[in-house]
C-alpha cells in the first residue's frame, strides 16, 4: 500500500522473523520441561491427544480435524526422534500466524 494508506495484509520485519527463528529465548521454550507443552504432547502416546495438548497448551482452542491429521501424519513419520518432533510442532504453532495475532 501506497504511504499514508491501510495495508490489508501483515508483514514482519527482518528482525521479527529472525528473532521467532533463531532466538535462544524461544528455543528454550520449546524444550521439554517439567509440565510444559512440548513435554505433554511428547509424553501422549496417542496422536489426537498429543493434537489436543499442543493446540489448547498453545492456542487455547481444540484443533480442526485437519490439524489432528497433520499432527499424527507428522509423528508418525517421526517415530524414532519424537522428542525433537514434539519440539518442532510446538516451535511451528508458535510461529503461527493465529499465534501472532491472538495471543
Amino acid at each position: 500500500a501506497a504511504a499514508g494508506q491501510p495495508q490489508g495484509d501483515f508483514f514482519s520485519t527482518a528482525d521479527q522473523a529472525l528473532f521467532t527463528a533463531n532466538a535462544g529465548s524461544i528455543n528454550s521454550w520449546v524444550a521439554p520441561a517439567g509440565n510444559n507443552v512440548t513435554a505433554r504432547v511428547n509424553g501422549q502416546s496417542d496422536p489426537r491427544l498429543a493434537a489436543e495438548e499442543l493446540y489448547l497448551g498453545i492456542l487455547t482452542r481444540m484443533p480442526t480435524e485437519d490439524e489432528v491429521k497433520d499432527v499424527t501424519n507428522y509423528l508418525a513419520s517421526r517415530v524414532t526422534d519424537r522428542n525433537v518432533a514434539a519440539q518442532e510442532l510446538v516451535w511451528a504453532v508458535l510461529n503461527s500466524a493465529e499465534f501472532r495475532f491472538n495471543h
